[in-house]
């Protein structure tokens, strides 16, 4: 975590995680950054040692489950599934609460229950139902040894496949221990083994560490995060699912209901890890128009049936997540990691449309007028198609794929030096521009949500 101190210094906090947003992100930085080797040995190192630190730490029953001890682990301010069993607020003890010698929540100077009950009382020893065997925080460790295997291929340290089989452990000790298939869930669990029944977005968290197979994040985003009933609100991505007794419709920062700006940022990066791009389309218009609506306040979270803006305003990653949606709908999105550039031109509403991104000694320019898409590397013309999906180009712009990212399917014409092709391109569908004619694949499934239930009128 991190704390501000006097004179807006940012110092680090050893009192909770606040989430673990790190090794995925460092890792592509390596290579934003010109490929530092120093940098990544370093980077090596400083995962590893958290990685033995979660473990050292965070299975304090050794059930070969990571825990959740605080609120602010997970970065869930307020949220009625920690508040409601007790949980500290911020723990800076290398035993979990309740264990000998810590503090309780109703020691006179204990100082981390900030969140007292709905009756603002604070909870007593017995009420403090943390630590969880925590989806969460094995995922902490999932995307950890995950980059750790990537990190020790570019290395040459002989160390991939160790850190890669050490990855699959930590998911099958998840999907053992907290997925209920039956649900097409994952559930944490309580300190005495009961499970929490609720529903919560932390699934999609999980899937933006990679820790779902393929299977498994098909059938949350099926079954549940495109739920008009669950998630998917009028403005969705709700932190609780809507019907769930724990969901509160707040205005404070809170984690118990209210979309959160950040849910949506890391929702693109969770529905990407398994090929589901219209989905991503979905969010962003339902997202973009809300933010407009608002008049361009990007707040950290939003009324999920108003979008109604609320908390404070300038936070980054609505920001970001605004952006992002952007640039994955009508714009250039560079994915330097695999030297592919992402040229999005959606026709939504018929607009024109002029996108240039530039880095190092290079420049990307995607056009589209009259629904037509012109897209240029350094001046030089890469392609032309019909505007509608996403062209996959090489940093230089040479063709890989064609790739579906609306709902709805799209006819769609790409000309370029090397060939022209004509082509019905479905939601999540691709076609590698191969010689000698294009091969079909699909990213994922695609299920369109089901329209909501009306309501009884009484």
């Amino acid at each position: 975590g991190y704390a501000w101190h006097a004179g807006q210094r940012l110092a680090a906090s050893y009192e909770m995680f606040q989430g673990y947003c790190f090794p995925e992100p460092a890792w592509r930085m390596y290579f934003w950054a010109g490929r530092d080797r120093a940098y990544l040995e370093r980077l090596y190192r400083a995962l590893e040692a958290h990685d033995a630190y979660l473990w050292r730490t965070r299975d304090s029953n050794g059930d070969g489950i990571l825990e959740t001890w605080c609120v602010w682990d997970t970065g869930e301010d307020g949220s009625t599934r920690l508040v409601t069993r007790g949980a500290p607020s911020r723990w800076p003890f290398e035993k979990p609460p309740g264990a000998a010698g810590v503090p309780g929540p109703r020691d006179p100077q204990q100082g981390y229950w900030f969140y007292p009950a709905e009756d603002g009382t604070m909870p007593a020893a017995d009420e403090v139902r943390v630590p969880f065997a925590s989806m969460d925080v094995m995922a902490y460790s999932y995307a950890g040894r995950a980059a750790l295997a990537k990190v020790a291929r570019e290395l040459g340290n002989g160390r991939e496949a160790y850190w890669r089989a050490q990855a699959e452990q930590v998911r099958r000790r998840l999907i053992d221990k907290l997925w209920v298939a039956e649900r097409h869930a994952c559930f944490d669990i309580d300190r005495k083994g009961r499970r929490l029944q609720e529903l919560v977005h932390n699934n999609l968290r999980c899937m933006w560490y990679g820790i779902f197979t393929q299977e498994m994040a098909d059938a949350f985003i099926k079954h549940h995060l495109l739920n008009p009933e669950e998630f998917w609100t009028p403005v969705p991505l709700v932190s609780i699912a809507v019907n769930e007794p724990l969901f509160r419709a707040g205005h404070r920062n809170d984690w118990s209901g209210p979309p959160q700006g950040l849910t949506y940022q890391r929702a693109m990066g969770a529905l990407e890890n398994y090929g589901h791009l219209a989905e991503v389309t979905m969010l962003g218009r339902k997202l973009l128009p809300v933010l407009i609506r608002n008049g361009c306040q990007f707040t950290q979270q939003l009324d999920h049936i108003t979008g109604e803006p609320s908390g404070r305003d300038g936070y980054g990653p609505m920001i970001l997540a605004a952006l992002g949606y952007l640039n994955r709908m009508q714009g250039i999105h560079l994915d330097v990691e695999h030297q592919r550039v992402w040229w999005s031109g959606l026709d939504d509403g018929g607009h024109d449309f002029t996108r240039t991104q530039r880095w190092g000694d290079r420049t990307w320019k995607l056009v589209c007028k009259d629904g037509q898409l012109r897209a240029s590397v350094n001046g030089r013309e890469a392609f032309t198609a019909t505007a509608g999906a996403r062209i996959v180009t090489t940093l230089d712009g040479k063709l890989i794929e064609v790739v579906g990212i609306d709902p709805q399917e799209k006819r769609v014409a790409v000309k370029s030096p090397s060939g022209i092709w004509k082509l019905r391109v479905g939601p999540n569908q691709g076609y590698r521009l191969g010689d000698p004619e294009p091969v079909a694949f699909r990213t994922a499934p695609f299920n369109a949500p089901p329209p909501a239930k009306e309501k009884a009128v009484r």
